[in-house]
């Protein structure tokens, strides 16, 4: 193989590892206005896909702040900070800002951004 074509590769490689997060620059009042749900809640329970993918959480709404949800909901996000996941650690609770899909919810780092907590 010719030594351009290596380098091609190599580059190719390391593109895949670059992955970072990148939210848009907004106002946190911006983010808490496109949130569908806010709430405090206390994640029960955490479990990654087994692809290493999207983490899902079970989390107990202790106070609703916008919107309705169950008294438990299913909460996903990214596998890790690079890909715009949040910490979902059983037993760690915060304010969420959460996005409807389907019957669970979503969130991420930038979504995050409008917490009155400082995720």
């Amino acid at each position: 193989m010719s030594r351009l074509k290596l380098a091609a590769l190599a580059l190719l490689a390391l593109a895949g590892q670059a992955q970072a997060c990148s939210c848009v620059r907004m106002a946190p009042e911006g983010f808490r206005a496109q949130a569908d749900v806010i709430l405090y809640g206390r994640v029960i329970s955490a479990t990654r896909a087994p692809d290493g993918g999207a983490v899902r959480a079970k989390v107990r709404v202790l106070h609703p702040v916008k919107g309705k949800t169950a008294k438990v909901i299913t909460v996903q996000t990214g596998p890790h900070s690079a890909a715009c996941g949040i910490d979902l650690t059983p037993g760690t609770g915060a304010e969420y800002l959460l996005m409807k899909r389907g019957k669970d919810y979503a969130t991420n780092l930038c979504l995050m951004l409008g917490s009155r907590g400082g995720r």
